[in-house]
C-alpha cells in the first residue's frame, strides 16, 4: 500500500495505491485511487496496471489517459534491506521516451 499527497497544477492530488496477490490469476494486481473523478478508484476503471516481482525488485507499469494521450507510469522498488529501499518513477507517453520524476531512498525512522 502506498499513500501520497502530490502538489500539481490542478491542485493537491491524493493518491492511494493498492497491490495484492491474486490467487486466481497467480499474479500481482494493483489499483490506483485518486481524487480525479468518480471512476478513479475501481479495478475496472481506465487505470490499468501490471505488477511484477522477480525476487529482488517490484516493478509497476500503469497505463492511464491524460487528455487525448495514453501515458505510462513506470515505477521500480529495489535494493531492499530490513530498514530501507530505493524507488524510482518515470512517466511518458506510451511507446515514447520516459522521464524520471521520482528518485528516492527510503529509510525506517524509529523502532516499532
Amino acid at each position: 500500500m502506498e499513500e501520497e499527497q502530490i502538489p500539481s497544477e490542478q491542485g493537491l492530488q491524493y493518491v492511494l495505491a493498492l497491490h495484492w496477490w491474486d490467487n486466481d490469476t497467480h499474479s500481482l494486481r494493483g489499483m490506483l485511487c485518486n481524487n480525479t473523478g468518480s471512476g478513479a478508484c475501481s479495478v475496472d476503471s481506465y487505470y490499468r496496471s501490471k505488477l511484477s516481482w522477480d525476487g529482488k525488485q517490484l516493478t509497476v507499469n500503469l497505463v492511464f489517459s491524460q487528455g487525448q494521450k495514453m501515458m505510462l507510469w513506470h515505477e521500480v522498488y529495489k535494493d531492499f534491506t530490513p530498514v530501507s529501499f530505493n524507488q524510482t518513477g518515470d512517466i511518458g507517453e506510451v511507446g515514447g521516451p520516459l522521464q524520471r520524476v521520482v528518485s528516492l531512498h527510503a529509510t525506517r525512522v524509529g523502532t516499532d
